[in-house]
């Protein structure tokens, strides 16, 4: 079978293209070298390894050729890899939350631009391995992992706390941006700690 690449017709602007990595398995890429350099693949000796944006056609071809060969074969969707400039994009769309300021939306702490980490509420891990992060990042309105729609300000404890995690910091992080949630939070807990007074007022006022 001939491995070498057809270039993609020029009028095809739809296909979409993935970030192909081969690198050594239980046989080295040294033994495959000349066919991948001309299959358009470029070595990256940084991380030891050959890349190539290729299409959804192409990456099942290099994969079938590198489970025969025994070489390490992955594929980088970039809708679900983390952006270089997912930061600025968040601040350039939102340039402040209250005031000059920034909420987390985890705690709720005001915080100042240099003090914000931007966060994705929907780990990048997460959508990249499982399905149904990936359906849950549709389902939210966006078409990357990097879409401002899945990024939020977050304080330092906050984001070392949430890390890769899903489910309830998922929800926080959606709720968190909104300030009526925060109202209501501080309204019900204004409450919850009026209530726990004058029951301790009551049981002083009667027992000690």
């Amino acid at each position: 079978m001939d491995y070498k690449a057809s270039p993609c017709n020029p009028f095809f602007y739809h296909i979409y293209f993935m970030r192909c990595y081969i690198k050594n398995g239980a046989n080295s890429t040294y033994y495959y070298k000349d066919i991948l350099r001309n299959n358009d693949f470029v070595f990256n000796p940084r991380y030891n390894r050959w890349q190539k944006d290729c299409s959804s056609s192409e990456g099942k071809k290099y994969a079938r050729f590198c489970r025969r060969r025994g070489l390490n074969f992955t594929i980088e969707d970039p809708k679900y890899t983390r952006s270089t400039d997912y930061r600025q994009s968040f601040f350039k769309e939102r340039p402040y939350d209250r005031g000059r300021k920034y909420r987390c939306v985890y705690c709720g702490k005001l915080l100042k631009k240099s003090q914000v980490e931007v966060d994705h509420v929907i780990p990048v891990d997460k959508a990249a391995n499982y399905n149904k992060y990936k359906r849950l990042l549709r389902l939210s309105g966006c078409k990357t992992i990097n879409d401002v729609k899945n990024l939020s300000a977050s304080c330092r404890k906050c984001n070392r706390r949430k890390s890769n995690k899903a489910g309830y910091w998922i929800i926080r992080g959606f709720l968190g941006r909104s300030f009526l949630y925060w109202t209501i939070k501080r309204t019900f807990i204004g409450l919850f700690y009026s209530i726990i007074l004058i029951i301790l007022g009551v049981c002083i006022k009667y027992y000690v």
